[in-house]
């Protein structure tokens, strides 16, 4: 099995997807299999990143995997905005509620940016910097919609049944031999799920992925939630994903994706792909200025 669809008609109910998560299960992927799957990939992204030339970096992502044209078109310039600020606002607001359980949302948040304007605004292209220089109308703005994307996630699931859930779980990935070619997770939950002991790995613990998304699903939806999980099992610390979660709240769909050796293959294959159509476009460009 690839992966689940839950219905919409049940979402968003805290209990579906909490189910969903924690859901006892044996483990279907092994440490020796994620060796085989590293020591595979570090010389393909060795070779990529031979082709890309000295200097040019690729950050494979989510958003590269669903949008590859529109992520080689653009600048590679971070800048923060409403939509970029939300999700780590949320985040720390949403930490700072399950600390503290009679904190809303609302003014934990307020709370995170008002530390943030206080503290960090002398680090220049910080979030604080730049909160620090926005109008108060303008604050409030990006406000709102951290609140709505930590309300979301806070009611999304019952976090009494997680097992020390880590709150902000991404991953960023490179190899010595290719540090200029980074795979991103962007993970908003993590939690430790209990297995059958004669599967488990010594060492290892199983962990389940949960992952807000945006808009609805694509047909990279699979491909998106892979990477998670490839980030998760390639990582020096020693976790093994045993499933993903993906959750889009703006048409209440989830898919549920246990992770195998097979998954995790498929998400390799899609980064290669993504790093492909990424090296050719810069040989265009190149081609495309000498020719001017």
């Amino acid at each position: 099995m690839i992966g689940t669809s839950l219905s919409p008609m049940a979402l968003p109910r805290s209990r579906t997807l909490t189910d969903a998560l924690v859901a006892r299960s044996e483990a279907q992927l092994t440490a020796a299999e994620v060796t085989g799957l590293r020591d595979e990939l570090e010389p393909a992204l060795a070779e990529t990143a031979g082709r890309l030339g000295p200097g040019v970096g690729v950050r494979v992502d989510a958003y590269r995997l669903r949008f590859p044209a529109v992520a080689d078109k653009g600048t590679g310039r971070f800048e923060w905005s409403s939509r970029t600020a939300r999700r780590p606002l949320a985040l720390e607001g949403l930490r700072a509620c399950l600390a503290n359980p009679r904190l809303a949302p609302a003014q934990a948040i307020a709370d995170t940016m008002a530390r943030l304007v206080r503290t960090t605004p002398d680090r220049v292209g910080s979030l604080g910097d730049w909160l620090a220089g926005l109008s108060l109308g303008a604050r409030s703005v990006v406000q709102a919609e951290a609140v709505t994307w930590a309300t979301q996630l806070a009611g999304a699931i019952d976090w009494r049944r997680l097992d020390r859930p880590f709150i902000g779980h991404d991953r960023s990935l490179s190899f010595t031999t290719s540090p200029q070619i980074v795979l991103r997770g962007r993970i908003e939950v993590g939690a430790l799920v209990a297995g059958s002991p004669q599967r488990q790995e010594v060492g290892y613990s199983a962990t389940a992925l949960f992952l807000v998304m945006t808009g609805r699903p694509a047909p990279t939806a699979r491909d998106e939630l892979g990477l998670a999980a490839l980030t998760v099992a390639l990582d020096p610390r020693p976790q093994l994903p045993i499933r993903v979660v993906g959750w889009w709240p703006q048409c209440g769909r989830a898919l549920v994706l246990p992770v195998d050796e097979r998954v995790l293959r498929r998400a390799v294959d899609a980064v290669l792909e993504s790093l492909e159509q990424a090296t050719s476009h810069r040989r265009d460009q190149a081609v495309a200025r000498c020719d001017g």
